[in-house]
């Protein structure tokens, strides 16, 4: 009796998986709609009361113009005055703030969410593009020895590390594009140059995607993932992303060797609308990071796999 073959599984042999990228998709867009939502639906019960920066609150307290001041899950205060004041030319009593204050950017007062928002935008762009290049090219390259077969194509190890480099970079641009549409549904964008910061992500993105590959090559076991961890985390919390670098005084120069601080200075300041020079001294310092990476992965790969 003959027997059937069996079915091979899809894209066993590589290939664009369109049922996993339509999962991840739907994935992401789920994550974008949830905070969308809440802030909708709990912003509702408070439409006619404005919300001041703590700015304007602090100017009412020190006039003395304050009647009543409740805080709310210490996160806002909600406020009574003794006098109207005016807001959007219109007299109003009550008014909420939230209880962190403005942070001075370039002379300029800017609301926190807006001060932060930018910075893990650029995060977002660290993070996708890290984990892409780690996790997934540890598996190619210790597991399914995809790139031994690679390699006996007229392809090289350059053009590997490459094509791996920029599939990182393609998932940060997407992590960037649905952070930058959730910053304008919340009302978080300063600037119509905020669409400017996709490209830098992307820049970001090749940087860390780079130092990521170039890592992984030397990867021993899926244990080793840990120290990708070990290293984003202290970048997130100390690239100037929660605080600007004014506040770390003295140990300012330490956050700005991280190459995490330069993307961010970068797409804060485009979201602000303010353009320095500096900002081509920042781009700079990416680009040589994701060139270093580069060259590493290249030779690592060529030294791994046709020695």
């Amino acid at each position: 009796m003959p027997v059937m073959p069996s079915n091979p599984s899809p894209n066993k042999g590589g290939g664009f998986n369109w049922g996993k990228f339509s999962k991840t998709l739907a994935f992401w867009v789920l994550i974008i709609l949830i905070p969308v939502t809440f802030v909708t639906l709990t912003s509702r019960g408070n439409a006619d009361v404005p919300v001041l920066t703590w700015t304007q609150y602090d100017r009412e307290l020190t006039k003395g113009n304050l009647k009543k001041v409740v805080v709310v899950e210490g996160r806002e205060v909600q406020v009574e005055t003794k006098a109207p004041i005016e807001v959007d030319g219109k007299p109003v009593t009550r008014f909420s703030a939230a209880l962190v204050g403005d942070i001075m950017v370039g002379g300029v007062a800017y609301d926190y969410a807006q001060f932060v928002a930018p910075a893990l935008l650029a995060a977002s762009a660290m993070n996708g593009a890290i984990f892409d290049a780690t996790g997934n090219v540890f598996e190619k390259l210790k597991h399914t020895k995809l790139y031994d077969t690679v390699l006996a194509t007229p392809m090289t190890a350059a053009d590997i590390a490459v094509g791996e480099i920029l599939s990182a970079v393609s998932r940060a641009v997407i992590y960037s594009a649905a952070f930058v549409v959730t910053m304008w549904v919340l009302g978080l964008v300063g600037s119509a140059w905020i669409v400017a910061a996709i490209p830098v992500c992307a820049l970001i993105g090749f940087a860390f995607a780079a130092v990521g590959m170039a890592f992984t090559t030397y990867m021993r076991t899926w244990s080793d993932l840990e120290y990708v961890n070990t290293v984003t985390l202290p970048l997130l919390l100390f690239s100037a992303t929660f605080y600007p670098l004014s506040s770390y005084g003295d140990w300012g120069w330490v956050v700005q060797l991280s190459p995490l601080y330069h993307g961010v200075a970068v797409v804060r300041g485009l979201n602000l609308g303010q353009f320095e020079w500096t900002m081509l001294a920042h781009l700079g310092v990416l680009a040589v990071v994701a060139l270093v990476g580069l060259g590493i992965t290249s030779r690592r790969i060529e030294g791994l796999l046709l020695r």
